[in-house]
């Protein structure tokens, strides 16, 4: 956007309170490929992407691999290349550990995420 303004339609709907009522079943999940509310999707952050992105190889985390412009993602703040390390202060090691994170967040009080961009800490909050 370099600054120039932006304006989009967002149309506004009754959100869940928590995502086990949105998927259940997410504790499960063997790899959280796109979450269709948030509007990115995730990749698990392994030894190999790790150095490909020139990262520390032991960097722990879920890469965010796409992000929808008009999403809640993208109007959040995410961007691709972004490694989601904490929800709500819980760690997020693997796809497991993210989604019960996630499955037990509630969306009216906000989710907040620690997000790891360009060798700085960020926190993004969705809601």
């Amino acid at each position: 956007r370099n600054g120039a303004r932006l304006e989009k339609d967002i149309v506004v709907g009754t959100a869940p309170r928590n995502l086990g009522t949105v998927f259940p079943g997410t504790a499960q999940m063997a790899v959280p490929n796109e979450i269709n509310w948030m509007g990115m999707e995730l990749q698990l952050l392994t030894p190999p992407i790790a150095l490909r992105k020139q990262l520390p190889r032991n960097q722990k985390g879920l890469l965010v691999m796409e992000v929808g412009a008009v999403s809640p993602a993208g109007l959040a703040g995410f961007m691709p290349n972004d490694i989601i390390v904490s929800v709500n202060r819980r760690p997020v090691h693997d796809a497991l550990s993210y989604s019960q994170a996630m499955q037990s967040a509630d969306l009216t009080q906000g989710i907040m995420l620690e997000v790891k961009r360009n060798n700085r800490t960020a926190f993004i909050t969705l809601q």
